[in-house]
């Protein structure tokens, strides 16, 4: 099994679900079916959207994962910079 470190796994392909996110081996999941984030994505099929899989965990030492958003940025047809903030997980607290 692929071993997690405390940075979050950012992939990027055309056909995750979200029950993908579930994985036992979520990095060999990813990575058979997407790209880490930087890489050439490449052409679309058949038009599909782009879909994230993302993992993230707390540092065992620090604070709790409070959230994960991704911030998407984008020029529009003027030149101008915009920019959309997708919140994609929330921290849960601790069992006790």
């Amino acid at each position: 099994m692929t071993t997690m470190s405390d940075s979050p796994l950012w992939i990027l392909g055309f056909e995750f679900e979200a029950e993908d996110a579930n994985a036992r081996d979520i990095a060999a999941m990813g990575y058979g079916g997407g790209v880490p984030m930087g890489g050439d994505l490449g052409q679309a099929p058949n038009g599909s959207p782009v879909s994230l899989l993302i993992h993230a965990v707390k540092d065992p030492v620090g604070a709790n994962l409070d959230r994960v958003q991704v911030i998407k940025g984008w020029l529009d047809e003027d030149g101008d910079t915009n920019e959309r903030v997708y919140r994609c997980g929330v921290g849960r607290r601790p069992r006790t």
